[in-house]
């Protein structure tokens, strides 16, 4: 019996000793089936040590494929930054592209302008390879709020890629918008379409048309497709009429379209919960502190008055003075 149990985890024991020579094939083949984490653990036991061993730069370019896939974007940069100076240039290009795009969606434009200089520099890039870092430097701008930065690279890129595709136009006006730099977004008005609701907000943002008018023609375009820019107009301009319902309602639909709500979106519902709040408090004579009238008052608003009861336990969530409110808020 002893020898039967020792034969059947022989297979095991050797297995677990060591991986077979084709173990990056196997990584590759979970990769491609879909099987991410199961690559990456293989990735990480199997890959060697020393950067100069033979097939290094194939696992470590396997290895930042599967951080980027996983979206691990924090794990990527840390990984790059820690690799050799002299790494050679061919084993530079794929941890450096995809560094830049981490850095990108972790907003962090230092380190994508950092990692798009080391590609410029030390790489040859085909044209369109070259084009899409510069968009991507042009992003790094904007999320570091660098506004004027990004306008500037972008006027340049318009006149190195003429006539500019309509979808990049789009991508500058709203970047541009969400800066409070709508004259300088002026310069792409007439790439956008002239249906679309960017096109609404940018002329309303620039003074081309006043609030009732853009109110209007947001709600049109709402009412047909909901989008996110359709809501951010209404939103502005609920304001603008002291409509704070209306404005919360508008901002929680620009958030409900999270792919494509501005950045600033989550904040300025929340801001706009407090004003809610407080002004709706105010005009029923509830008591400051008094968090348990506050709750009563937000539930039985949640059946009637949805925006409202949801402002008031933003309200509490932020700020009751007792932490068990806050952490039922």
């Amino acid at each position: 019996m002893r020898s039967l149990i020792a034969l059947l985890l022989l297979p095991v024991s050797i297995a677990a000793a060591a991986d077979p020579p084709d173990a990056l094939a196997t990584a590759r083949r979970f990769a491609a089936s879909g099987a991410l984490q199961l690559a990456l653990d293989r990735v990480v036991r199997a890959q060697p040590r020393e950067p100069a061993a033979q097939g290094w730069g194939d696992w470590e370019a396997l290895r930042f494929e599967l951080l980027e896939r996983l979206d691990r974007h924090q794990d990527l940069l840390s990984r790059a930054a820690a690799l050799p100076e002299n790494l050679p240039r061919a084993q530079q290009r794929i941890p450096f592209t995809m560094a830049l795009r981490a850095a990108g969606a972790l907003g962090r434009g230092a380190q994508a302008r950092h990692y798009a200089a080391r590609l410029l520099w030390q790489q040859d890039l085909s044209a369109e390879e070259l084009r899409e870092i510069r968009l991507m430097v042009i992003q790094g701008h904007i999320a570091d709020g660098r506004g004027e930065d990004a306008f500037r690279s972008m006027l340049r890129f318009q006149q190195d890629y003429r006539p500019l595709e309509r979808d990049v136009a789009a991508r500058f006006v709203e970047s541009l918008l969400d800066l409070g730099m709508a004259k300088q977004a002026v310069n792409w008005l007439a790439s956008l379409d002239n249906a679309g609701a960017l096109k609404v907000r940018l002329r309303f943002a620039a003074g081309l048309i006043d609030s009732a008018t853009a109110a209007a023609q947001a709600q049109a375009l709402a009412d047909r497709n909901g989008g996110p820019h359709a809501w951010q107009i209404i939103a502005e301009t609920a304001l603008i009429q002291n409509d704070r319902v209306k404005h919360v309602d508008a901002l929680e639909r620009v958030l409900h379209l999270a792919h494509a709500a501005p950045p600033t979106a989550g904040r300025d519902l929340w801001h706009a919960y407090q004003a809610l709040a407080r002004e709706i408090a105010n005009q029923n004579q509830l008591l400051s502190g008094d968090d348990a009238g506050w709750g009563d008052f937000g539930s039985r608003r949640l059946e009637t008055a949805p925006q409202q009861g949801r402002a008031f336990f933003a309200y509490l969530a932020r700020n009751a003075s007792v932490r068990e409110v806050r952490h039922n808020a």
